[in-house]
């Protein structure tokens, strides 16, 4: 049976009044759109049958189809080219990005597949509620109640729990009671686009009262789970983008660069799977209350380090709230490098400075709080075993790296690993630590120098532990221990378990 595009040229013509396609071309090139909206939304409109959806939602794929075309007739030519970018007629195509050529009035761009799939879920979802309200006409009933749930959407959880009068599908308005009506609630942002949220029929007297008063707890667990599912979807994009630009990037040296940054993004994935007991409140709350007590944190600052801290694991909290808790800033103004000076058991760093870090905002905060426990705890890394775990971690990578991407000597090994240590953001932590155990034969992004090694070779462990400690309170650097120093890591948080106990 022969492939039947979603739109016929007098659609095309008549209702889309297109004319950027040539009459001629206009059955191959409407066929080819459909065949790419298919592939782009993994089939999923084979799979329901174009025939059976409503027609709400196949009016919205013939306008998907009509957009696919024009965009691949206008920009032919550049299509059939093997480019990283261009821009053409205000529609930027890059590979990290994809095609963007849906565009909203305020600017904000999609992908194809992403518009072609979130329009499709929101005309099914909304196919559903029409014939919902369909059903109250005829029962005479027009109230609906939010359902609440675990985590509503930010831009719903107003109206969750709260009873509405449904004018939007149940064709009814205010004189049906004292209740706000839909129209205004959609208007506020209630039911937007992949919103997971939804209403069933109130009946006035005989279903359960609204509930729309949340816990101060509630209200806490909602804006951890939303954090989580923001930072979730960023991940998901990440590793989509730098999959993109490895799989089409010409250049071998690029393809191999972005192949690592998706490796780093698929690392992340499985950092966020790493179990992160509840908050322990005490804990929280002794941090909370020595940055209140520093009237050098201004707002922003201060809820960078808390969000930071809330995330941590549970002994890199406990081991702060059992010796760091107390004031430990000597200069939050410091014109210089910051460090930890342990002869006045004092830290010297500058705030605004670390609130607009490339590493991470808040990162030189943690980092020199663990220099400053270390010492607490009577200089804990300077253990022969943690060293030992470092130099074997680096050396069964320099061999995996070698054996992986067929480099004949140590020294190009080398080399080829420092290039791949370019993230600041990612990367500053681990480059450091490799220079200092390497003696500098490695180093990407970041480090302290040669001379400070050779100066202070005892310090690598010091500084190996304080990377160590700050990465408990970032995913992503975290993610990166986890990849270049396991066996380190692994003896790391067995000492700070040990002490937090």
């Amino acid at each position: 049976m022969a492939y039947k595009a979603y739109v016929t040229p007098k659609y095309y013509l008549e209702t889309y009044r297109g004319t950027s396609i040539p009459k001629s071309e206009l059955d191959l090139r409407l066929r080819d759109a459909s065949r790419h909206i298919d592939s782009l939304t993994y089939s999923r409109i084979v799979g329901q049958g174009f025939s059976a959806l409503t027609e709400f939602q196949q009016d919205v794929i013939r306008e998907v189809v009509c957009r696919q075309a024009d965009f691949e007739a206008e920009n032919r030519e550049t299509l059939d080219c093997a480019l990283f970018s261009y821009s053409i007629n205000g529609v930027s195509m890059t590979l990290a990005a994809g095609l963007n050529c849906v565009q909203y009035k305020n600017g904000a761009r999609h992908t194809l597949a992403d518009y072609a799939d979130m329009a499709i879920r929101t005309a099914c979802k909304r196919a559903k509620l029409q014939g919902e309200g369909q059903m109250r006409q005829e029962w005479g009933v027009s109230t609906v109640i939010m359902n609440k749930r675990g985590n509503p959407c930010p831009k719903c959880l107003p109206w969750v729990g709260k009873v509405l009068i449904d004018d939007v599908w149940s064709g009814e308005s205010r004189k049906d009671g004292p209740y706000p009506l839909m129209s205004t609630a959609i208007a506020a942002g209630l039911y937007h686009p992949r919103c997971k949220d939804g209403h069933t029929t109130y009946f006035e007297g005989i279903s359960t009262p609204p509930d729309n008063q949340f816990t101060r707890k509630e209200l806490k667990q909602i804006e951890k789970d939303n954090w989580k599912e923001a930072q979730k979807q960023y991940a998901e994009r990440q590793r989509e983008k730098f999959g993109r630009l490895a799989d089409y990037s010409l250049d071998p040296e690029n393809k191999e660069r972005y192949a690592a940054r998706k490796n780093a993004w698929e690392q992340e994935k499985a950092v966020e799977k790493r179990d992160h007991p509840a908050i322990m409140e005490s804990d929280l709350g002794a941090f909370k209350e020595k940055l209140r007590k520093d009237a050098n944190i201004n707002r922003e600052y201060y809820n960078c380090l808390k969000e930071k801290f809330s995330h941590g694991s549970d002994d890199a909290k406990r081991l702060f709230a059992k010796y760091a808790s107390r004031e430990t800033i000597a200069d939050s103004y410091l014109e210089g490098t910051a460090h930890y000076e342990s002869t006045v058991d004092k830290i010297f760093m500058h705030y605004g400075y670390d609130s607009h870090n490339p590493r991470g905002a808040g990162t030189t905060w943690f980092h020199e709080h663990g220099h400053l426990i270390d010492h607490a705890l009577g200089d804990i890394s300077n253990k022969r075993d943690f060293l030992l775990d470092l130099q074997a971690d680096v050396f069964s990578y320099q061999k995996k790296y070698e054996k992986i991407h067929g480099i004949e000597t140590m020294d190009d090994v080398n080399k080829a690993i420092s290039k791949e240590l370019y993230d600041m953001r990612r990367h500053s932590a681990v480059s450091d630590m490799f220079e200092g155990i390497t003696n500098g034969k490695i180093v990407g992004c970041a480090c302290h120098g040669v001379g400070y090694w050779k100066k202070h070779p005892e310090y690598v462990t010091s500084e190996a532990f304080a990377h160590m400690y700050e990465a408990q309170f970032d995913s992503i650097r975290y993610g990166e221990m986890k990849k270049y120093f396991p066996g380190a890591l692994k003896s790391f948080e067995k000492m700070m378990k040990e002490m937090a106990k």
